[in-house]
């Protein structure tokens, strides 16, 4: 894929993101939570070749609020559950 067909998203792989509905978890320092899967963005569907984000669905994404912030870097590894749910977590 090309990088600017990412637009504001982190691509990623071999993350179970089911796994991280209604947790925190965190990607280096940058702590975030969110608890609903994403639909392919808009953004995506018109970068990419027809029909290309019909095998995103279900499969996309998370949407993901911010609780602390920091810095992500290309090739940063790790996305790691906190194993808090998402209301502990903003407390």
């Amino acid at each position: 894929m090309l990088v600017k067909a990412a637009c504001h998203n982190i691509v990623t792989r071999g993350i179970h993101l089911i796994a991280l509905v209604g947790r925190c978890f965190s990607i280096g320092k940058v702590v975030c939570a969110r608890s609903t899967l994403a639909k392919p963005h808009i953004c995506l569907r018109k970068t990419t070749p027809p029909g290309m984000t019909r095998c995103l669905v279900h499969r996309a994404g998370l949407r993901a609020d911010i609780l602390a912030d920091g810095t992500i870097r290309c090739g940063h590894q790790g996305v790691r559950p906190i194993g808090l749910t998402v209301q502990a977590c903003r407390l």
